[in-house]
């Protein structure tokens, strides 16, 4: 975060100050100053107090007690102030341009000096963008499905969560099992087959991007985190709206998704994860609650069950899975029993009413009404979207 000159930072090096105190002081002269040029080569130092007042744009005080670039100090411009005698700074635009004047004593003088390396001052500007999203699918696929393969000039990204699902992209061939997920890129001959004697299904997104180094994404299955989980979740859910700004707000989705796979990408490669010994006992203990819970998921789970199973607290449980899974316990069963119902769904070899009593809800109403506030559709209907298509 960038500090201001009104931070309580600044005043090692000036104060604000009110510009009726000095506008009429016979003592002052001034400069007008207005700049483009965001690079930082020189600082000035004046040998009396000066007094900065920031007329048009954004501006920067790079300030010093030296000419060490290294020993810059930012702060953003931030109503009148003044910088003490003997200091050395400059001030940048921060937006395109900047104007700002320099008060200062008459027959006061000012030197400029180079600095050792020149600073440049950058924006944040984005280094991926996603002009359009062309299409969207859920595919349920059965286990003799095979595409024989296309080409495009577009982004194709493509999640499993169930199954298992073949993908050979220029003839190597990468396997996505469930909660993986992978992009192709332009141009990259891709076909498809489902793997085993059980159907797959699988969410297609078809999109434009443009991003400096595409290699990080392609030829690479990725292990879907918890956070893109819930991502990919909100899109699936948000798509099926059409109020205002949903489009938008599906395009932030898949940026978001892009950035984690990125970034997560990022910190496997340079970062080695150490961690004390609590936080080893934590992750195995939550690694084996979640097995625990999927291989119950049948049953009617409670907290009392998980805590006399695992021998924790009901309070230790609450911030086992808040601090690893950032959800508490009873609503990961829920969201477990929810995403089970959805694959019983879609084998379509039992009514609603018939999942409802085999995951434990106590009614139909109950789980029709979780699922409904969960995925945005009802059980029902999205059994109908599902084999409509």
């Amino acid at each position: 975060m960038y500090n201001k000159t009104t931070s309580a930072y600044f005043s090692k090096y000036g104060k604000i100050i009110n510009a009726d105190d000095f506008i009429n002081d016979e003592t002052i002269d001034f400069d007008y100053f207005e700049t483009t040029n965001k690079l930082v080569e020189s600082l000035y130092i004046y040998d009396s107090e000066v007094i900065i007042h920031c007329t048009d744009g954004i501006s920067m005080l790079c300030i010093s007690d030296d000419l060490n670039s290294k020993n810059l100090v930012k702060f953003v411009c931030h109503r009148t102030f003044t910088i003490k005698k003997g200091t050395y700074f400059n001030i940048a635009p921060i937006t395109p341009l900047s104007k700002f004047v320099i008060y200062f004593k008459k027959k006061s003088s000012v030197q400029v000096h180079k600095l050792e390396e020149p600073y440049l001052i950058t924006n944040i500007k984005s280094s991926l963008l996603i002009n359009e999203i062309f299409s969207y699918y859920y595919n349920v696929k059965s286990s003799d499905y095979t595409f024989e393969g296309e080409t495009h000039n577009f982004y194709e990204l493509v999640y499993v969560d169930n199954g298992k699902l073949s993908n050979n992209v220029d003839g190597i061939d990468y396997i996505l099992n469930e909660y993986d997920l992978m992009l192709f890129g332009p141009n990259q001959f891709h076909k498809q087959k489902v793997l085993g004697n059980k159907a797959c299904s699988y969410l297609t997104i078809n999109f434009s991007l443009e991003i400096s180094d595409p290699s990080l994404l392609l030829n690479r299955p990725f292990k879907v985190s918890r956070e893109i989980l819930d991502i990919l979740n909100e899109f699936v859910k948000d798509s099926n709206t059409s109020i205002p700004y949903s489009g938008d707000l599906l395009i932030c989705y898949l940026r978001q998704i892009i950035i984690s796979l990125l970034q997560n990408n990022h910190i496997k490669e340079f970062i080695k994860p150490i961690g004390p010994v609590t936080k080893y006992f934590e992750d195995e203990l939550i690694n084996e609650i979640i097995v625990y819970i999927n291989q119950n998921v049948y049953s009617q789970i409670s907290i009392s069950d998980i805590c006399d199973q695992f021998s924790v607290s009901r309070s230790s449980l609450q911030n086992i899975f808040k601090e690893n899974l950032k959800i508490a316990p009873k609503k990961y069963i829920n969201e477990s029993k929810l995403s089970k119902s959805k694959l019983l769904i879609k084998e379509n070899k039992n009514n609603i009413s018939t999942i409802a009593l085999m995951l434990g809800f106590s009614s139909i109403h109950y789980f029709s009404r979780k699922f409904t506030q969960r995925y945005g559709i009802t059980p029902s209907d999205y059994a109908k979207s599902i084999y409509t298509k």
